[in-house]
């Protein structure tokens, strides 16, 4: 059980700051790509600014959850509380990430939000085509493996052949 909670709680905690993360790693792509959004410095100043907000902000998340993990662990709280503070955060979390877009969206303009938008998802296509894909040998196409293929117990290539029972003569 103490097993189960321990894992609820950390998925609990990648959740929460992994919806943070999503805004972050947006304007830092952006900022990498200055150059084909053609930026100008007060606009990279002013991305800037609100990728160091951020931070700030999942630095102050980590060392919330991290005191809650603490607490937890001497007893001085209970799970049900660090999944309520986990809820509360998912909740202001959403708002957060919608205000981060509309401060990115007032930096930049119409054709720049337009080839930000293409950038991010040809760099999800080529995410995807840059995953391993399964070839012969993988998955339940293995010979041997999958069900009812291969020897079974008590049948002639098994160990043990055609014997059952006991360990006996033949």
């Amino acid at each position: 059980m103490k097993r189960m909670r321990g894992g609820v709680f950390a998925l609990g905690v990648l959740t929460v700051l992994g919806a943070t993360d999503v805004g972050a790693q947006g304007v830092e792509q952006i900022l990498r790509a200055r150059e084909e959004l053609e930026l100008t410095d007060q606009q990279v100043q002013q991305l800037d600014a609100i990728r160091r907000e951020m931070v700030q902000e999942r630095m102050a998340e980590m060392a919330e959850m991290t005191d809650l993990r603490s607490q937890l662990a001497a007893g001085l709280i209970r799970q049900s509380q660090v999944m309520a503070a986990r809820e509360e955060r998912q909740e202001g979390a959403q708002a957060r990430a919608e205000q981060r877009r509309e401060s990115i969206d007032a930096v930049l303009t119409e054709a720049q939000r337009e080839e930000a938008l293409q950038l991010r998802r040809s760099a999800a296509r080529d995410r995807i085509a840059a995953r391993p894909q399964p070839g012969p040998g993988f998955g339940p196409r293995r010979p041997g493996f999958a069900p009812g293929r291969g020897a079974q117990r008590g049948q002639p290539g098994f160990p043990g052949g055609q014997r059952r029972g006991g360990f006996g003569p033949r």
